[in-house]
């Protein structure tokens, strides 16, 4: 597999990571006007995974970025 190539699949990769940590971000807000407990904490694990999502996706698109510019 070619280094372009694998830059144009790591990149989709990264969108579509950040994409589903975006959307898991979206999803929760509904879920935190509950007033059991299990609920809450089941929304703050949801929270966290998507939030690694989004940020793993950001940060894998900036080092693609920057291993063009070199």
């Amino acid at each position: 597999m070619s280094e372009k190539t694998q830059t144009i699949l790591i990149g989709a990769l990264s969108i579509l990571t950040l994409s589903a940590g975006f959307l898991g971000l979206l999803f929760i807000f509904p879920l935190l006007e509950t007033e059991r407990v299990e609920d809450l904490i089941r929304t703050g694990f949801i929270f966290l995974a998507s939030a690694i999502f989004f940020s793993s996706g950001v940060v894998s698109l900036a080092i693609i970025k920057k291993r063009k510019r070199h």
